[in-house]
């Protein structure tokens, strides 16, 4: 199962569909975010920014406890293991 997460306080996007599917996007909340394993970056602009101010404080705040990697693909694909970086 995907989830898209738009992570801007905004919620323009919330309720709306990822372009040309049925994936529907919503608010990364406790409730959404409890059994994420696995996050996939794709917004290379703020990659950096948004994986240090937002993925990595849901992490340690524990919104997201099964959540054990992100691949970034800003520059290239990148898995980022969160047990090796202390979360």
């Amino acid at each position: 199962m995907f989830k898209i997460f738009h992570l801007q306080k905004k919620e323009l996007k919330h309720g709306r569909f990822l372009q040309n599917s049925s994936i529907k996007i919503i608010n990364a909340s406790k409730k959404s975010l409890k059994d994420i394993e696995c996050i996939i970056m794709t917004m290379p602009v703020v990659e950096e920014k948004v994986f240090e101010n937002e993925i990595l404080n849901f992490k340690k705040q524990g919104l997201a406890p099964k959540l054990k990697a992100v691949i970034l693909s800003a520059k290239e694909l990148r898995l980022v293991n969160l047990k090796e970086n202390g979360c």
